[in-house]
């Protein structure tokens, strides 16, 4: 149970050391989540810049929203919104 693993970090090391450590851990989470998501949006990023390189606008505009609607704070995310703000959006 997680709660009994925190109440032992709060008798072994106290409430501040407690919450840096669950704020480490917390920060750790979100690090994870978003490289995960990062690699999902890869292969969507990827098949967006086909598109574009192959003169399909629309369809890489609608793309490219995805990866940015889809897998927001990843660098797939920032990728797509450089791409659409160079096709002038």
């Amino acid at each position: 149970a997680p709660r009994d693993g925190a109440i032992a970090l709060l008798d072994g090391f106290g409430m501040a050391e407690a919450d840096q450590i669950r704020q480490k851990v917390e920060e750790a989470l979100e690090a994870r989540r978003r490289s995960v998501a990062d690699v999902r949006a890869r292969p969507v990023l990827a098949r967006a810049n086909d598109y574009l390189a192959n003169g399909m606008k629309r369809l890489a505009r609608a793309t490219f929203e995805d990866v940015r609607s889809r897998f927001p704070g990843t660098e797939a995310a920032a990728a797509a919104e450089q791409a659409l703000r160079g096709m002038g959006n």
